[in-house]
């Protein structure tokens, strides 16, 4: 196979320039320069008195981090070669393609694997390459944070051309002819270079940014302008780690913008089936994956919080369902000792009974600062229960397991009345949690995204 090699000073040039980590050919996490450094250098200085243009929700945390053909074996990897190709996206098909031949393929997936791997597919690969330099072109004065994005990806895509490029370069298979054209180390170095010094601008912006809503919260008492400080900053880290004083500066800001949430039921009790109902909401609140994510609200036992989550358990009914039974009747035909036909028949009778219990439930949350109700709803459940038995006569052997697995039981006992209505309120849980993290937890406890 035709290559042009990277090795000697050209390799050296640019792994001093990338400071990425390409990693193995299985793909590794991207690290871009500047993501490590804790030295500002001369980085451009913004007043607290104006606020820079800042994202919340675009920043390095979320853009693209790692590429690499990921696939257990070579067949799905040729499988997925194909599908790129079919999409027009070359580098990713013939970095799949080239994975697949790395992993020693059977005949099938190595003919897919080098049905892609032609000078054609890597000429289109390369006009690919240069479209995304193209959409992400060249920034030559730091503007803002857009300026490190663009900078961002343009050394992202170069990355990945280069991955490519290195591991076709280790292909050694006599039908692979591709002569594999360098990223520019000139250009890449100077992208490193250009990058990492964004990065400080951006950091240090966040920094301005997350001091100016500092004093604005200071100014208003507004948990949402320390909910914008707390993003700055932590944003700032993510631009360079350790920069500056951010993390205690998010800490502190943190703090200050958590709203803390106290929770009371008035029915208490679990009856063997739950725990109480603030206990039985809490717990469905935190299995829900979502709030995890929300880190500007804590639930609390203390009654001095920011909001108190109020429910009211009313409208309790209970209603008995009655007594029903179902009879049948069973025959079957069957040889005796002496080898006549006799009939043998049987009767089971099916009884059921049992109670519905309903309960309502009025949720109300109230700001504790303001004594105004900032949210309300109703949650409304019916508990069943239901015992069931049988009685028999005849020849009952004769009758399939199935339709008597209840003969010869008694009913059950039924619980107490203060159980069904704890049973019935215990099951408006998961509804009051979902309607509170939708309707209220959401608002007051979620990062800003603007």
């Amino acid at each position: 196979m035709k290559t042009l090699s990277l090795y000697g000073q050209a390799r050296i040039i640019v792994a001093i320039a990338l400071f990425i980590a390409i990693g193995t050919t299985h793909g590794q996490k991207v690290e871009v320069p500047g993501s490590h450094s804790k030295e500002v250098g001369k980085e451009k200085t913004i007043s607290v008195d104006a606020i820079p243009q800042l994202s919340y929700s675009d920043h390095p945390a979320v853009w693209n981090q790692a590429w690499g053909p990921h696939c257990k074996a070579s067949k799905p990897c040729a499988r997925k070669a194909r599908r790129f190709i079919k999409k027009e996206q070359f580098i990713e098909g013939l970095g799949y393609a080239a994975r697949a031949l790395e992993m020693k393929p059977k005949k099938r997936a190595e003919r897919r694997a080098l049905e892609i791997l032609t000078s054609g597919n890597y000429a289109r690969a390369q006009k690919e390459f240069e479209k995304n330099l193209n959409d992400y072109p060249n920034v030559p004065e730091y503007i803002n944070w857009q300026s490190s994005k663009a900078m961002y990806y343009r050394m992202w895509y170069a990355n990945r051309m280069n991955h490519v490029n290195a591991m076709l370069q280790k292909l050694d298979h006599p039908k692979v002819k591709i002569t594999v054209n360098p990223v520019d180390h000139h250009m890449l170095g100077k992208l490193a270079g250009t990058l990492s010094t964004y990065r400080k601008y951006s950091a240090n912006d966040y920094y301005a940014g997350g001091n100016y809503h500092q004093q604005q919260g200071a100014k208003s008492n507004d948990k949402e302008d320390y909910k914008r400080a707390a993003m700055a900053y932590k944003i700032s880290e993510y631009y360079v780690t350790d920069f500056k004083d951010a993390k205690q500066q998010y800490e502190s800001a943190k703090k200050k913008a958590t709203s803390t949430v106290y929770f009371s039921a008035h029915y208490h009790g679990h009856g063997g089936f739950g725990g109480t109902l603030d206990e039985d909401v809490k717990a469905q609140l935190i299995q829900n994956t979502g709030f995890n994510r929300l880190p500007f609200v804590e639930m609390v036992n203390t009654k001095s919080a920011d909001y108190h989550v109020k429910m009211v358990t009313n409208g309790l009914e209970l209603i008995t369902r009655g007594k029903t039974s179902d009879k049948q009747e069973y025959s079957k035909e069957v040889m005796d000792e002496n080898g006549k036909t006799i009939t043998k028949k049987a009767t089971i009778i099916t009884y059921t009974s049992g109670y519905n219990t309903r309960a309502k439930v009025n949720v109300e949350v109230i700001d504790l600062r303001s004594k105004k109700v900032v949210y309300s709803t109703v949650s409304q459940n019916t508990f069943e229960w239901i015992t069931v038995w049988q009685k028999g006569s005849g020849e009952t052997d004769i009758v399939k397991g199935k339709y008597k697995k209840y003969l010869g039981n008694q009913p059950d006992r039924a619980p107490t009345r203060k159980t069904f209505y704890e049973r019935a309120i215990a099951m408006c849980a998961r509804d009051i949690a979902t309607k509170l993290y939708v309707n209220f937890f959401l608002r007051i406890g979620a990062e800003p995204k603007y």
